[in-house]
């Protein structure tokens, strides 16, 4: 029989040669990695209220997004001085390059009796250069909005999705809505990390209540909803019918040649009676009263939004605190918060 060579020995490389003494030294004292496994796992617990939580922070977007609130009914050139004294100030901020605005009247039925204003939100782009520190210039643009006209809302930077906390809120009326939103905006605006606290009330705005006497107007031939029809008419275009022009289908609207602008005008819009024209404030009281920009409801419930933005830094630790704040806040009159994403 021919002699069996021994097979060649393989040389360890460099890797073998690094590990074989740390695992041989491992097997000999096992007691060593477990408590080096258990101290790592602690410190990874201890460390856990450190760690930030973020999806996208700023995703290097370089846009900011500025919201004016304004007085609701606010006239269009109120609007656009308070736009343009604003853009001036945004645009002299170092790394600013372009700064844009949205003006839009909004114009409702009676406008012209409060200057032909809407809710009075004005919206402003805002683009800064590369390499600009977006929180900073966030900061800046609220130190400027603190002196301007009306209420600046900072919002996140245009991107693929914010990070701002809502909070819903809801009560059974109006009486109980409003300190209970006004309770929990109070309770999260001083938390840590919290960089800006709005809800979804808005100031009241003036509006014409016409309170039509249903007897008198009754006895006089009259229903409440003719006269609401007629006052429409003597105040905002009517729709009379359409005809094609050239292809194209137009609509055709009938205009009073003098529309009321004043209360006084209004409570004297003579309307046609089978006893000969009269005036409207004899069968209805005309005022003015101040009424809600708009109402929310929920399951028959009055309800409100409260949002928390947070700083860029965690998001996760600012929810955490806003759902602790949450827990212990009592609201009055039936009232309840419940936090959201």
């Amino acid at each position: 029989a021919e002699p069996v060579e021994p097979a060649p020995v393989e040389r360890p490389d460099r890797l073998r040669r690094a590990y074989r003494p740390l695992l041989l030294a491992t097997l000999r004292r096992p007691w060593l990695v477990l408590v080096g496994a258990a101290a790592i796992l602690g410190a990874s617990g201890a460390a856990l209220p450190l760690l930030a939580t973020n999806f996208l922070g700023d995703d290097g977007q370089t846009t900011v997004q500025v919201t004016q609130e304004l007085e609701p009914g606010a006239s269009l050139d109120a609007q656009l001085a308070a736009a343009e004294a604003l853009s001036a100030d945004l645009q002299a901020l170092e790394g600013v390059e372009t700064v844009s605005a949205t003006v839009s009247s909004g114009a409702r039925q009676f406008a012209a009796f409060t200057g032909g204003g809407g809710s009075g939100a004005i919206t402003y782009g805002v683009i800064a250069a590369e390499g600009t520190d977006m929180r900073a210039l966030r900061e800046r643009v609220l130190e400027i909005g603190d002196a301007a006209e009306g209420e600046v809302l900072v919002g996140s930077s245009a991107g693929l999705g914010g990070s701002d906390i809502e909070i819903e809120v809801q009560a059974p009326t109006v009486d109980a809505l409003e300190p209970a939103t006004a309770s929990v905006a109070d309770a999260v605006a001083g938390l840590e990390g919290v960089a800006q606290v709005t809800d979804s009330l808005q100031g009241a705005q003036p509006l014409v209540q016409v309170a039509v006497d249903r007897e008198l107007a009754a006895s006089l031939g009259l229903s409440e909803a003719a006269v609401s029809g007629l006052v429409a008419q003597a105040m905002q275009p009517t729709p009379v019918g359409e005809i094609q022009l050239e292809g194209a289908l137009v609509r055709i609207w009938l205009d009073a040649i003098a529309p009321a602008a004043t209360l006084d005008e209004l409570r004297a819009l003579e309307l046609p009676t089978p006893a000969g024209p009269l005036a409207l404030a004899d069968v209805a009281e005309v005022t003015e009263i101040e009424g809600p920009v708009s109402i929310s409801t929920s399951d028959g419930a009055r309800t409100a939004t409260v949002t928390v933005t947070p700083e860029a830094a965690d998001v996760g630790g600012v929810s955490a605190g806003v759902a602790r704040a949450l827990e212990g806040l009592e609201l009055a009159g039936g009232a309840a918060g419940a936090g959201g994403g």
